[in-house]
């Protein structure tokens, strides 16, 4: 690998470069070496992806976000609405929510930890954001992140369609999902994102009237979609 840097460093300065046979060899198997260490780096997120630990996990949250949000949306759906419901449910509610989402945070933590900890040691979640080869990725969805945000809050806004915001965050799933698969060459992620996409095109014209209920229809399935996918996965 240094000889390909002082190679470069050469073509800067526009030295002269005189190569023998010898030279590109080298020059060749420097290129391999940054490739495979490249790939190596890509091909850490696979198994994590992919670690049949997050089954069980997959299963309990599609069937937490089918409580909570069918749940919500007989409460709205009521003849009074959510301020006819009884304080006492709306507490209970409340506490389910926050109790079941803290607890399917830690434990999805606790999976990524052993998974990533089973792959490289010296590796830690916070470390997987500081791989020079993820930063691409990283920037893409950040930049998708805003612009998506941008643009559906800016229709909202001017026509108080807040509801947008329902098929909009799923299509961008499916992106994402999409650009995950492509990138750390996860090919199951094509069909999840092909769930998500159809999801987010069903709330498109459907979703208006049922907003939570849709909420919890999309995260339901794609849980349980994802549980399969890591079953079918080889």
């Amino acid at each position: 690998m240094v000889y390909v840097v002082n190679l470069f460093i050469n073509i800067y300065h526009n030295k002269e470069i005189i190569m023998t046979d010898n030279d590109i060899q080298k020059a060749l198997d420097d290129i391999r070496e940054m490739k495979r260490s490249i790939e190596g780096n890509l091909r850490i997120m696979r198994p994590i992806f992919l670690d049949r630990a997050f089954i069980p996990f997959c299963y309990l949250s599609g069937a937490f976000f089918a409580i909570l949000f069918v749940s919500l949306d007989l409460a709205l759906s009521g003849a009074s609405g959510l301020a006819g419901t009884p304080m006492i449910a709306r507490v209970l509610w409340l506490a389910f929510a926050l109790a079941g989402t803290i607890a399917l945070s830690a434990y999805k933590t606790r999976i990524i930890k052993g998974s990533i900890a089973r792959q490289n040691r010296s590796l830690s979640i916070l470390s997987l954001f500081a791989i020079r080869e993820f930063r691409s990725l990283y920037l893409i969805l950040l930049y998708g992140v805003c612009l998506t945000l941008a643009g559906v809050g800016f229709f909202a806004f001017k026509t108080g369609q807040w509801w947008a915001f329902l098929p909009a965050s799923f299509l961008f799933l499916a992106f994402t999902f999409a650009m995950l698969g492509l990138y750390f060459s996860v090919k199951e992620f094509n069909a999840l994102s092909a769930v998500t996409l159809a999801l987010g095109l069903l709330a498109l014209f459907f979703g208006e009237a049922h907003v939570a209920l849709w909420v919890g229809i999309a995260l339901t399935a794609i849980s349980v979609a994802y549980g399969i996918t890591i079953q079918k996965a080889k």
